[in-house]
């Protein structure tokens, strides 16, 4: 039996991410530049809350000899710096590209206040952004840029040693976002669109030798209920889903949720972590 091509999991890749409920049922998709700028201030707390386990994370690959004092780095869809804050302290220069101008202007603000001046914001789109072999270590951790073959093997064209794509594996435990999702949307929140199987068998038939570790972590973060209800009556018009009927939804479930005003999420997953060397590859 002939084991199937590439392009056999890059279609299954994209056909997977269309029937998903975030691509199936997006509305407007230039709404989604409106929700991460609103929600940047929320994402630095759970980056904040990720920190000690982020720079655990870092200083493995540096003693596996990924990285070092003097490696370039890019970060692809580096939000307010969950990654990009740990590289630049031990690492020599980072690049951190993302298409939110408010989640830049977090990670410009907490690099600012930890004296970290060799992280460098780029508010580019991957599909857009020109490289060439510049960087020592390109990552891209829980981005939803990399999704078809064509923007993970753009990865291997911008480096020149080593490649890392972090994603979640397997059940997130529940969040507010999928309870609100099963009341708004009608369904559960379905789909398997970062899942590590298709990038990994792509590089894999593509003749390279991908390492795939798994990593748990967890968070909690507390926030106001007032800035919860914004984020989600932003997140919910991406799918179309808004107006008094929606936010009555929201209201009602933060309400029996909230403490002294406050809304605080715990969750746990796990991540699959998986590098690459580029020069490294087998004739196919």
């Amino acid at each position: 039996m002939k084991l199937p091509d590439s392009d056999y999991y890059d279609r299954a890749w994209q056909q997977t991410r269309k029937n998903s409920s975030l691509c199936s049922m997006e509305k407007d998709p230039a709404a989604w530049q409106v929700f991460w700028d609103l929600f940047a201030p929320s994402y630095l707390k759970i980056c904040r809350a990720l920190r000690p386990a982020c720079r655990k994370m870092v200083s493995s690959w540096k003693e596996e000899g990924l990285l070092d004092e003097k490696s370039r780095i890019l970060d692809i869809g580096c939000g307010p710096g969950t990654f990009a804050l740990p590289l630049g302290e031990i690492s020599g220069e980072v690049e951190a590209l993302d298409t939110s101008a408010g989640m830049l202007e977090m990670l410009r603000s907490d690099a600012s206040k930890e004296k970290l001046n060799n992280i460098h914001p780029i508010q580019a789109d991957w599909d857009d952004f020109q490289c060439g072999m510049e960087y020592d270590f390109v990552l891209a951790a829980n981005s939803p840029a990399i999704n078809n073959f064509k923007t993970l093997m753009k990865m291997n064209e911008a480096s020149s040693s080593c490649c890392m794509l972090i994603c979640y594996a397997g059940k997130v435990s529940p969040t507010l976002r999928q309870l609100l999702w099963e009341e708004i949307m009608g369904e559960k929140l379905h789909g398997n669109t970062f899942d590590i199987s298709f990038p990994f068998n792509i590089l894999y038939l593509e003749g390279y030798f991908p390492q795939l570790s798994f990593v748990e972590q967890k968070y909690s973060y507390l926030e106001e209920a007032e800035t919860v209800l914004q984020n989600y009556r932003a997140y919910f018009k991406i799918f179309g889903k808004e107006g008094p009927a929606v936010d009555e939804v929201i209201k009602k479930s933060i309400q029996t949720r909230s403490i002294s005003g406050c809304i605080e999420e715990k969750v746990s997953y796990k991540l699959a972590v998986m590098w690459w060397n580029v020069n490294e590859k087998q004739l196919t």
